[in-house]
C-alpha cells in the first residue's frame, strides 16, 4: 500500500526539496549539523531549482537559508543575499517524510508501510470563544479550565495563520525559567486530547513552538460530529 505525504506539496516544490532532502539526510546520518551539508544557491540553480519554487518552501517555513554568520528572514530578498547556504527545516523534513529513524526520498514510495491519509487538507482553528481546538472537522482539544499559556500559544498560532512555528509568546522571565516554562506549556498541550491529530514540540532551543498533523490510518481515521467544526 501506498504513503501519501501528510501535507501537499506542488510537484515543482517537491522536485526543489529533493537535493536538500538529502543533504538533510547525510546530516541525520553523520548525527552531525546539517548546516554542514548546507546548499549553497548557485548550486541549486545550476541543478535546475526554479527560484519561485524555492522562495515558496521558504515562506512556508519548508527551507530555511543563511551566510556563514546570520540566518535570514524569510522575507528576505534571495538575490540580494549573495549566495546563501540552504536547508531543509525540521517542519521540511516531516513533509518530506524523513524521520529520526530514517525515510525513503521525497519523491519515493514506501510500499510495505499502511496507508497514511491526510486527515482534511488545511490547518487547525482555535475557536477562542468556545475554547476548543479543532483540525479536520473534528475537536482536537476542550479547555474546561483556565489555562493561559496553553491558550496564549494557541491564539498565536491561530492570530498567524497556523505557521510551521512560532516564537515563545509568553511573557518575559529570565531565560532557564522560560525555557522550562514553555516545556512544560507544550507537554500540556499534547496532553488530553479527544482526538490525537495534531503534536506540538519545541525547536531544541526552548524558543520556539513547531506544531505538526499526526498522520492516521484509514481504519482509524476519527469520525467528526455532524453539524459542528469547520473543514481544515
Amino acid at each position: 500500500m501506498k504513503m501519501q505525504l501528510r501535507t501537499y506539496l506542488p510537484d515543482e516544490s517537491r522536485a526543489a526539496l529533493a537535493p536538500l532532502w538529502k543533504a538533510f539526510a547525510c546530516a541525520q546520518d553523520l548525527k552531525i549539523d546539517p548546516w554542514d551539508f548546507a546548499l549553497r544557491l548557485t548550486y541549486l540553480f545550476d541543478l535546475g531549482v526554479d527560484k519561485s519554487d524555492l522562495r515558496w518552501l521558504v515562506l512556508h517555513g519548508y527551507v530555511t537559508f543563511r551566510d556563514r554568520v546570520r540566518r535570514f528572514q524569510p522575507s528576505t530578498n534571495l538575490a540580494a543575499s549573495g549566495d546563501p547556504r540552504f536547508m531543509l527545516t525540521e517542519a521540511g523534513a516531516l513533509v518530506a517524510g524523513l524521520s529520526a529513524e530514517g525515510a525513503d526520498s521525497p519523491l519515493g514510495r514506501s510500499t510495505n508501510a499502511p496507508e497514511i491519509v491526510p486527515i482534511g487538507s488545511g490547518l487547525p482553528r482555535w475557536d477562542c470563544k468556545l475554547r476548543q481546538l479543532w483540525f479536520g472537522g473534528c475537536v482536537v482539544k476542550r479547555f474546561r479550565l483556565p489555562a493561559s499559556n496553553q491558550e496564549a500559544v494557541l491564539s498565536v498560532f491561530e492570530a498567524e495563520g497556523w505557521p510551521p512555528s512560532i516564537d515563545d509568546p509568553l511573557p518575559w522571565l529570565p531565560k532557564r525559567q522560560c525555557k522550562e516554562r514553555l516545556h512544560a506549556t507544550i507537554r500540556c498541550l499534547n496532553a488530553n486530547h479527544k482526538n490525537r491529530l495534531v503534536r506540538f514540540r519545541g525547536n531544541g532551543t526552548g524558543e520556539a513552538v513547531l506544531w505538526e498533523p499526526i498522520a492516521v490510518s484509514a481504519a482509524n481515521r476519527p469520525t467528526a460530529p455532524l453539524g459542528f467544526g469547520r473543514a481544515a
